[in-house]
């Protein structure tokens, strides 16, 4: 059976578009694996989701029955890391500087992609602000008609609306790491642990917010 075969090209671009795509299962091995990551370590978080998908779908393929056990189920995908280069990054594609700023008030605070679309300002009171929260923040407009804290307008600008579809944005953004999985990366990420790194992803994170303004 080939991987081909187990047809989720849709969730799995790049091994789509890679040689192991028509491989059988059985003959794909771990070293095969570990090359297709190191081939693609500028899109490495999203490799690494491909291939665990490729693993999942073939631990169910045999249970069923429809192959043998092949070596690559074994295979041990290296734990995932998140940059701020790599976060910088994707912070970038998204659309609207709106968004790019309730993504990551979102991930510093820790929230579902949907409780930071639905978050009012009344709430915002209640909530414990980490510094860096804090910071994006500051200088926020508020809209006189909308109880949401972040918001956008229409290209045409006759249309104010809460960030609909914002999750949707992160997962194409994100070369379908996608908002809960890039959630858990930030906890992960190096902490900041001293104000000189705090200022210093300040400013970083400060320049993409303010990119694509002008």
């Amino acid at each position: 059976m080939k991987i081909a075969e187990l047809a989720f090209e849709d969730d799995a671009p790049l091994l789509a578009s890679s040689p192991l795509w028509q491989r059988d299962l059985s003959g794909v091995s771990s070293l095969d694996l570990t090359l297709f990551l190191r081939l693609h370590n500028d899109r490495l978080l999203a490799a690494k989701a491909e291939v665990q998908h490729l693993i999942t779908l073939t631990w169910t393929t045999m249970l069923q029955g429809r192959c043998k056990p092949p070596e690559m189920i074994y295979f041990d995908i290296p734990k995932e890391r998140m940059s701020i280069e790599d976060l910088r990054a994707w912070t970038m594609q998204l659309p609207t500087p709106a968004r790019r700023k309730a993504m990551l008030f979102g991930l510093e605070m820790n929230m579902p992609a949907g409780a930071v679309v639905d978050l009012t300002w009344a709430e915002l009171k209640r909530l414990d602000l980490t510094p860096f929260a804090h910071t994006l923040l500051l200088c926020h407009s508020r809209h006189s008609r909308l109880p949401y804290v972040f918001w956008e307008t229409s290209p045409a600008g006759n249309v104010v609306s809460p960030l609909i579809a914002l999750a949707d944005d992160v997962w194409s953004a994100t070369d379908g790491i996608g908002y809960d999985r890039l959630l858990k990366l930030y906890r992960n990420m190096v902490p900041i642990d001293s104000e000189l790194d705090l200022a210093d992803f300040k400013q970083q994170m400060g320049e993409v917010l303010a990119a694509r303004q002008n």
